[in-house]
């Protein structure tokens, strides 16, 4: 792909575009996700292609899914002699894996993702049980919270809803003069490795554990108490009990609740929520 097919750096602000023009930071993302030429890749808002251009001699079939209709016209051009890169004009957030991508499973998953619905295509893309492992790029203060640890101020919602589903690493900082537009802050690249769910977790349904930890966190400056008995709706002599069952002191606030305690609540509250 040469500097010509790149069409212009014309930021649509509903699309949360900054655009990725560092190669060797490119190349290190590429790096990351450890392709195989037997691979099926997804590419979530390829873009100008960046990414793509450098995945797509690598794998066996790369379906990149972009909003952007200008994008995708280019890419479509870009890529028109390349049999196995699919360029696909969809919302991803709306867009449904198709049946032929599924059967190639366990697939994985590359991104710069959107800063404005990085957790919407978290939350869509984690629960999938046909990939195997991500290498996604976000803003870097989303990025500590994901990796935040038990007890600190990061941790929260969307460190419990990642680390639920997968085992996940920093891999390296990018600066956010390697974009264009310039964005307003630093971005961090994340590895994201499934993992199979535990007998523990097998025994809920993950609409329960998100219901529970969302009530506990839905007020975090106030104990676990009142934000689980005020998120879930129940009295607070039930949610005493349940807290105290499972040893938690209920005047303590939620981001001092380790994963594993939260399944147990989530097993001791599916007979009543």
């Amino acid at each position: 792909m040469s500097q010509k097919d790149i069409i212009p750096f014309v930021k649509k602000t509903q699309f949360g575009q900054n655009f990725l023009v560092d190669k060797e930071i490119a190349e290190n993302i590429v790096a990351c996700a450890q392709l195989a030429p037997g691979d099926t890749v997804i590419e979530i808002g390829p873009g100008t292609g960046v990414l793509t251009n450098l995945i797509a001699p690598r794998v066996k079939n790369l379906a990149c899914v972009e909003i952007d209709p200008g994008l995708v016209a280019n890419l479509k051009t870009i890529f028109e002699n390349r049999e196995n890169v699919e360029i696909v004009h969809a919302d991803f957030l709306n867009w449904i894996v198709p049946a032929q991508i599924v059967k190639n499973a366990p697939i994985k998953l590359v991104s710069n993702l959107p800063y404005y619905i990085t957790s919407p295509i978290l939350r869509k893309t984690l629960p999938w049980d046909c990939w195997s492992g991500a290498v996604f790029m976000v803003q870097k203060e989303v990025g500590e919270r994901i990796l935040a640890d038990l007890g600190t101020r990061n941790y929260g919602v969307l460190t419990l809803i990642c680390q639920y589903y997968a085992n996940v690493e920093k891999v390296f900082d990018v600066d956010k003069s390697c974009f264009k537009p310039v964005p307003e802050v630093d971005s961090t690249v994340l590895k994201f490795t499934r993992k199979s769910l535990n007998q523990a977790q097998l025994s809920i349904t993950e609409k329960l554990f998100f219901r529970v930890i969302k009530a506990a966190f839905s007020q975090r400056r106030k104990t676990v108490l009142n934000s689980m008995s005020a998120g879930l709706n129940l009295p607070k002599d039930v949610i005493t009990a349940i807290l105290a069952k499972n040893g938690i002191d209920p005047s303590i606030r939620p981001e001092r609740i380790a994963m594993d305690k939260f399944i147990s609540l989530a097993i001791d509250l599916k007979s009543i929520i």
